[in-house]
């Protein structure tokens, strides 16, 4: 026997011309239905990998607001504190038998200054508060559609698995929700 000689099983060489033109293309057919799982496996993990790219920006994001949001906190804090110094002065001031009209007016205005700039903060702090809460909730919904995407790949490969909506419905029932909060 030659070593270049390919050995062809037994079965092999009894069948016909046809029948092996037949299992050629059987073949054929099954590789290119194994190519379009591929692509489709492909397109899935670059959907999987935006998701989670998008997922860890919107991480990133959440953690710099909280950044601001605990800073605005402080300085709200900050001014609070003066303002209420200034008014137990305020109350001493007008509580004393002599009371000094000019230190009492003084007093007054640095409340009147300090009013307008805690009412800003207080402002500034509910809208990142608000900013916070609406980033979580996004974030929560990306968890949820990419957790959404495992469970419907789960349940191509295992038919007996109850199916779940597409991604398609879940984003846009997701943007009527955030248009909704928006409006508000």
């Amino acid at each position: 026997m030659d070593t270049n000689e390919v050995k062809v099983p037994e079965k092999v060489r009894r069948m016909s011309r046809q029948e092996l033109e037949v299992d050629v293309v059987e073949l054929q057919q099954q590789v290119e239905v194994y190519q379009g799982d591929l692509i489709t496996l492909r397109v899935q993990m670059a959907d999987n990998s935006q998701t989670l790219q998008e997922k860890e920006t919107e991480i990133a994001n959440v953690e710099s607001l909280s950044v601001i949001a605990n800073d605005t906190i402080d300085e709200y804090s900050k001014l609070q504190r003066e303002y209420a110094q200034l008014k137990q002065q305020l109350d001493i001031v007008k509580n004393n038998q002599n009371p000094d009209a000019r230190k009492m007016s003084e007093l007054q205005l640095e409340v009147m200054e300090i009013r307008p700039k805690l009412e800003t903060i207080t402002n500034e702090r509910d809208e990142l508060k608000r900013r916070v809460n609406a980033l979580w909730y996004e974030l929560k919904t990306l968890q949820d559609l990419y957790c959404l995407d495992q469970l419907q790949n789960r349940t191509q490969t295992d038919p007996d698995t109850p199916s779940f909506p597409s991604q398609q419905i879940v984003v846009s029932m997701y943007h009527s929700l955030i248009e909704a909060y928006h409006s508000k």
